[in-house]
């Protein structure tokens, strides 16, 4: 049974009293108070916090915050729980959204304030930014050993899996790359770059003589296929509906455009994409997902690429402190521009997060996938592994960062490729629910034929939900 999420309050209240009569025991206020007739400059810091706490719990939560911000508060303790109670009377007041600012910028002095999280998913949860409640939930999952809030916390991401809502996100990004159209890192290749093999260097190096090119003096790669850099833009928008099949599965559909524009001669690029399926919760360690999409870029005025692909996932809580994934996806490719990028991939990808503390996780990944390409293009086989980092840091500092390795082996052609990226962001920083977002990516692709080795940086500079 799931329950409604006003009942699982009454443990975690209770936690907040006993931490705030633990930091202020000498608090004692009478009930009988005559609020009118208080004189807010003559009370002690103590006083005043359970003067806003009487009128909190007396309905009266315009009186609490101007209880609360009548003056500053002297020490650290005080200021917490002060900060906490804003953010209660702001919310029942109907300032919901300042309630949820005052939490992250209070999250964001100390990360590790467990109630002010707790208090921060279930406002988040209350007004609907599921994404934003999710994520503080999980994290609150591997800071809280009770079995008992370990299941408060279980119902809540239950519900946010299943219960029925629109969405809808906008987001943007400036993007300086180095290498736009994944161009060669060379300028001039040579006989040895040409092939894996002394017979195959040799195929090339006669097939090139009879077009008359030496390419033991060094052949120049033409401008085109060099890798060029310059700056896109992006916009993308997202809006669907989830709604509920039973009491443990829910349908999601969800619809995607993105529009970006490349430096000359590059075409712009507009993507179309549609994903729908199920979420079915086994229980409250774990539950499948099911992912049918398509898409189709759209560049100089008509259809490039369509893509289709069918997935599923599952997602099992091991303990608190420990998540795995399993992802197993089927996905078919049609280029109409360039046939040598029509394909077909079968893979399957595992992870595996371990929480360090209530502010930070590593996440250990691998997988293996199966390309097949139109003939005469070699299909290939490819592992990959990789960590993941993510960190919270004090002044609102999130950074989520990633290291990958992939070993990709053609029928004459091997390439490992590693991969870096980081994600930095300010999660108390609120322009209309959006928070800046800088993310930094570099690949290398290292082939043993080193006409196609490749080199990549590139940087994102957006915005992105506050969360």
């Amino acid at each position: 049974m799931i329950l409604h999420p006003k009942k699982f309050t009454a443990l975690f209240s209770a936690l907040y009293i006993a931490c705030l009569l633990a930091f202020a025991p000498t608090l004692a206020l009478a009930a009988t108070t005559d609020t009118q007739t208080v004189n807010l400059d003559e009370m002690t810091d103590s006083k005043r916090l359970e003067l806003a706490k009487f009128l909190l719990e007396n309905g009266q939560a315009n009186k609490a915050v101007q209880a609360i911000i009548y003056k500053k508060f002297e020490t650290k303790q005080y200021i917490i729980i002060a900060q906490s109670m804003l953010a209660d009377a702001l919310f029942f007041s109907g300032n919901k959204d300042q309630a949820i600012v005052t939490l992250r910028k209070l999250l964001a002095v100390d990360p590790s304030l467990t109630m002010a999280r707790y208090k921060l998913a279930q406002m988040l949860f209350a007004t609907d930014d599921d994404l934003a409640a999710k994520h503080h939930f999980q994290i609150l999952r591997s800071s809280i050993s009770s079995d008992q809030a370990q299941n408060v916390i279980g119902q809540y991401l239950s519900q946010i899996d299943l219960r029925k809502r629109w969405f809808f996100n906008v987001g943007g990004n400036i993007l300086p790359q180095s290498n736009l159209n994944g161009g060669s890192s060379k300028d001039i290749y040579y006989c040895e770059d040409t092939a894996s093999t002394p017979k195959g260097v040799e195929s090339w190096t006669n097939l090139l003589a009879a077009f008359g090119l030496d390419c033991k003096a060094g052949i120049p790669i033409a401008p085109s296929e060099q890798a060029q850099s310059g700056v896109a833009i992006s916009a993308n928008i997202t809006g669907g509906y989830r709604f509920r099949l039973a009491e443990n599965a829910s349908w999601t559909i969800r619809a995607t455009g993105e529009y970006t524009r490349y430096p000359k001669p590059t075409a712009d690029v507009i993507t179309l994409a549609m994903n729908s399926g199920p979420t079915i919760r086994l229980n409250n360690a774990s539950k499948i997902n099911i992912n049918a999409s398509a898409s189709l870029s759209i560049s100089d005025k008509k259809i490039s690429q369509k893509h289709y692909a069918i997935s599923s996932t599952f997602d099992h809580v091991f303990s608190p402190q420990v998540l795995g994934s399993l992802t197993a996806t089927y996905g078919s490719t049609e280029n109409l521009t360039n046939n040598d990028y029509t394909n077909t991939v079968a893979s399957l990808n595992a992870s595996v997060q371990v929480s360090i503390d209530s502010s930070s996780f590593v996440r250990f990944m691998g997988g293996v996938a199966r390309a097949k390409y139109v003939e005469p293009n070699l299909s290939y086989w490819k592992v990959n592994g990789g960590l993941g980092y993510y960190k919270e840091f004090e002044h609102g500092i999130t950074i989520y960062s990633e290291a990958d390795i992939s070993y990709k082996a053609k029928a004459f052609e091997a390439i490992t490729t590693y991969n870096f990226n980081a994600k930095l962001s300010k999660r108390d920083f609120n322009f209309f629910g959006f928070t800046p977002q800088l993310i930094y990516n570099y690949n290398r692709a290292d082939s043993n034929i080193s006409r196609n080795d490749t080199d990549a940086h590139s940087l994102s500079i957006g915005v992105t939900r506050s969360f």
